[in-house]
């Protein structure tokens, strides 16, 4: 990765933060039902034989999934359903993101789309990428567990 994506990657990480600061300061009821920018978690590890990447997906079943892989990039994409009751007129605490979602999570390095292992279970999708280098730019699915 070269330094203009890790600068792009830090717009990308502070405009989040800026959004949660935000979000945070109004208490939920200057903006009742809005949210800056839902944006899951993330953590990226790597093993001896692949690159795995956890994300947090609450409430969201593998068909609501997209996955990509983009060169040196693994791009999520998704939408959370709002779970406020349809006659709600006050939201007193909103810590709860809402609404859609694309992640741009950068990699160290640009891995192989074959035998991509993706896996949802208990609200987090688990995404295995074997260690490989070649172009991407393929879409895989997401398998949700029946366990």
């Amino acid at each position: 990765m070269d330094s203009r994506d890790d600068l792009d990657w830090e717009f990308v990480e502070v405009r989040h933060h800026a959004g949660v600061l935000l979000r945070t300061m109004a208490g939920g009821t200057l903006f009742p039902f809005a949210t800056p920018g839902t944006r899951p978690a993330v953590d990226v590890y790597e093993t001896s034989d692949a690159l795995v990447v956890v994300l947090e997906a609450p409430g969201l079943s593998a068909s609501e999934l997209e996955v990509y892989l983009e060169r040196q990039y693994l791009r999520v994409r998704g939408q959370r359903a709002r779970l406020a009751p349809e006659d709600a007129i006050r939201c007193h605490r909103c810590e709860i993101d809402a609404g859609p979602f694309d992640l741009w999570i950068p990699l160290p390095y640009p891995p192989g789309a074959r035998h991509v292992e993706t896996r949802l279970d208990m609200g987090l999708l688990r995404i295995i990428l074997p260690i490989h280098h070649g172009s991407g730019g393929e879409r895989v699915s997401a398998e949700e567990d029946s366990a």
